[in-house]
């Protein structure tokens, strides 16, 4: 993660929001795929502005643009 993000209490930050938005919606992912979230600089204005649930939105909206989001009866259950 680049230093453009900010300090390392910032970088640190955005990843546990990061992690903790995709935990969130993992039953909802399809299986056997690689992730990369790549962090750009509004993402810590919309942290700022919204955080956690603005996050998840938005990790939605980009799931669901790239078809990786199981249709609602074929999510998997968490254990």
């Amino acid at each position: 993660m680049s230093k453009r993000l900010g300090s390392a209490v910032v970088r640190n930050r955005i990843k546990r929001l990061l992690r903790e938005a995709y935990r969130l919606q993992a039953n909802a992912v399809t299986t056997d795929v690689d992730l990369v979230f790549i962090a750009r600089e509004p993402l810590t204005e919309l942290i700022e502005t919204g955080g956690l649930e603005a996050v998840q939105e938005k990790m939605s909206e980009i799931l669901r643009k790239a078809s990786l989001v199981l249709p609602k009866g074929e999510q998997q259950k968490t254990s």
